[in-house]
């Protein structure tokens, strides 16, 4: 009978969007290891890169409403987080926290654009901003990871706060299993961990790459094992202003 490792990974899960690659000098937005697709072209003010809220953080599971009475920006996430934004105020609600914000929204026409460091760190996003490539590099977070006994198999629980895109291959002499975690910014210190169980032995973990971000998880195996992974997304929760959408150009 092989032996059976279960990989799992909880994230807030969405596919983000691509565009085509930008012209040199404009300013690009790179989500876990994609160019961003947006309503308007980036701006950059005081070293904060401006982006239009429109549709920017599906990625990590958020939507972006307009409120046209208060001038505000309403964006939410499926874990239940609101960030409240306001039109050339300097401060956002986060949930029921005030924080302050490095450059204020603005209106560019008729197209409401946010400060994106602050919102995509805001929704755990792990944010580097390359000021001479002109490019933001957004990827998710992984928190944690977790070994556990699963019956007769070792089951690995990856904690991230946003989407993550899986590969696995195998190494030999010694052998190994390899995950690359696509878009994963490992946060812990690197890991290894002493198994000794279903065919495991050792289970290391580190950041791998960065631009884009890879975090790589390996099995030192002492037999041959069948690989299953699974990807549990957090609960959602609807936006109140769900029907309302951000101005923008037509």
């Amino acid at each position: 009978m092989r032996a059976s490792v279960v990989f799992m990974i909880v994230a807030v899960t969405a596919t983000a969007l691509v565009a085509p690659a930008a012209a040199q000098g404009v300013v690009r937005v790179i989500v876990n290891g994609s160019p961003l697709s947006l309503a308007a072209p980036p701006i950059v003010r005081d070293g904060q890169v401006m982006i239009p809220a429109a549709r920017a953080f599906e990625a990590f599971g958020a939507g972006a409403a307009w409120l046209p009475d208060d001038r505000a920006i309403l964006i939410s996430n499926r874990t239940g987080l609101v960030i409240r934004l306001r039109i050339n105020q300097s401060t956002a609600q986060v949930n029921s926290e005030t924080r302050s914000l490095p450059v204020a929204p603005t209106l560019v026409g008729e197209v409401a654009y946010v400060p994106a460091q602050f919102v995509f760190s805001t929704l755990g996003a792990w944010v580097r901003y390359d000021e001479a490539a002109r490019t933001l590099h957004v990827a998710s977070q992984i928190k944690t990871l977790h070994v556990q006994r699963a019956g007769d198999a070792v089951r690995v629980v990856v904690d991230a706060t946003g989407p993550l895109r899986a590969e696995t291959h195998t190494l030999v002499n010694p052998d190994r299993l390899v995950v690359d975690l696509h878009g994963g910014a490992f946060r812990p210190s690197d890991q290894d961990l002493p198994v000794g169980y279903a065919g495991v032995t050792r289970i290391r973990a580190a950041q791998f790459q960065i631009k884009p971000y890879v975090t790589r998880v390996v099995f030192d195996i002492d037999q041959p094992v069948d690989m299953r992974m699974t990807t549990a997304a957090r609960a959602t929760r609807r936006m109140s202003q769900a029907r309302r959408r951000i101005v923008q150009s037509t």
